[in-house]
């Protein structure tokens, strides 16, 4: 039997996420980053990732090409806790790759891809991973946008 989420991600290229559904995905991903923010990890990397993804989709402040930055920033970081002997290596880890689901710029409507099918997999493989608990709020989160 298919799970909300399941039946979510197969109707998620029809509508009404189609249209700005790129958007409003990256609002619904940062929405659940909030409600557990506590649990991510405080480093300079992360926070100013997520700074820029919410001035990028909330707010429209930054480019295309500051987002795509803090993108690499965060590919830099993990490459360099992936190499370290931390204590919670794989948890900074996970939550690096949650945050990194926020700072893709949106697609080109015209490539036809699954783009948004894909980063919306991963958030929330990623997010139920570290979250074991989050369906319910994955589900609320959605029903906003």
């Amino acid at each position: 039997m298919k799970s909300e989420l399941d039946n979510f991600l197969e109707n998620v290229a029809t509508q009404p996420w189609r249209e700005d559904g790129y958007r409003k995905s990256c609002l619904f991903m940062l929405d659940c980053i909030a409600a557990k923010l506590a649990y991510f990890s405080t480093s300079e990397v992360e926070v100013n990732a997520l700074t820029v993804a919410n001035e990028y989709w909330r707010d429209q402040l930054v480019s295309d090409s500051i987002l795509t930055a803090e993108r690499c920033n965060c590919w830099e970081y993990h490459k360099a806790i992936n190499k370290s002997n931390h204590q919670q290596k794989s948890e900074n880890l996970l939550s690096l790759r949650i945050i990194i689901c926020v700072l893709y710029p949106e697609e080109d409507p015209a490539s036809g891809s699954d783009y948004l099918i894909d980063v919306l997999d991963c958030f929330i493989g990623f997010f139920m991973e570290k979250f074991s608990d989050s369906e319910e709020l994955i589900l609320s989160s959605l029903k906003i946008h």
